[in-house]
């Protein structure tokens, strides 16, 4: 009976992604490539096809486009994209999420990591 309230996250997210991103948003995703295309109308990049030195690439590509890169995992695949993308210093995650949405995904603005280093914290936005 809880299948229901697991499953909306794809909505929820999706959603999310269609309110609160800017239109020229292209959100590297997986497991949510889907419903996120299909929820916001947004570009999506499935970084798990993504060969491991490409990452850094990808996401220059998207910015000289005139694209914002975003990042969004559910968090069991945080892991799986830090070992995959451990040669790129986007690739360990360490900054905090620009959103995170039921405690189950969470949206990473790859332009926060360096305000975050040099001591500039962006708040992270929760949604249920």
């Amino acid at each position: 009976f809880r299948l229901k309230q697991l499953e909306a996250r794809f909505e929820r997210a999706g959603r999310y992604v269609g309110e609160a991103l800017p239109p020229n948003a292209v959100v590297f995703t997986s497991w949510e490539s889907g419903s996120v295309r299909f929820y916001s109308g947004r570009r999506t990049v499935v970084w798990d096809v993504l060969d491991p030195a490409w990452l850094d690439r990808a996401i220059a590509y998207v910015r000289m486009r005139g694209l914002e890169p975003y990042l969004l995992f559910e968090r069991w695949e945080e892991p799986l994209f830090r070992r995959r993308f451990a040669g790129s210093p986007l690739g360990g995650l360490d900054w905090p999420p620009a959103a995170e949405i039921a405690s189950q995904v969470r949206i990473y603005r790859p332009d926060d990591r360096e305000r975050y280093l040099s001591g500039t914290q962006a708040p992270t936005a929760y949604a249920r």
